[in-house]
């Protein structure tokens, strides 16, 4: 029988999602993304299997999480649909813009 997991995989999630957005994904090694996650490396295999499965991971969580909030805010604050993708895509091409 396997240990129990301590960690919360959220918290460990947006961790890893931080330390690609600062370091990219390629930048990120993964010595990296253990001591920002403080995940060792074969808790970050067994449930991740890898480095690219962490990163699509995180980007999964930050569409749950983010975009897809954003999306409907967006969506309700104007008038129609087609508005309201448009008010979208804008303010997150303003919002990649800000360097933090």
């Amino acid at each position: 029988m396997g240990r129990k997991q301590v960690w919360d995989q959220a918290d460990v999630l947006a961790r890893a999602m931080r330390l690609f957005r600062h370091r990219g994904y390629l930048g990120a090694s993964v010595r990296d993304i253990e001591e920002a996650t403080g995940l060792h490396p074969g808790s970050l295999y067994r449930v991740f299997h890898s480095k690219e499965g962490l990163f699509c991971a995180a980007l999964d969580a930050y569409n749950d999480q983010v975009v897809q909030g954003r999306v409907r805010a967006h969506l309700l604050e104007q008038p129609d649909p087609v508005a309201g993708i448009r008010s979208f895509f804008t303010s997150t091409f303003e919002t990649g813009l800000d360097p933090d």
